[in-house]
């Protein structure tokens, strides 16, 4: 885009969603000898990254026409 048209964006945003998983991070302490219990056991997707990117702009020009 020109520089010109760039100053015009009065508003943009993106959201990226993920479809299997999220992005949190998780711990759990596991003492030797101690048995895996089911609650910590997080299923998991073995395949592409999931997730779908979503992006919108506001244009003055969308907004005078």
């Amino acid at each position: 885009m020109k520089d010109e048209t760039l100053k015009k964006i009065i508003f943009s945003d993106g959201v990226k969603i993920n479809l299997f998983t999220n992005d949190e991070v998780r711990y759990f302490r596991h003492y030797p000898g101690e048995r895996h219990y089911s609650k910590n056991i997080v299923l998991t997707v073995k395949h592409g990254r999931g997730c779908v990117m979503v992006w919108g702009v506001y244009h003055i020009k969308m907004l005078v026409d």
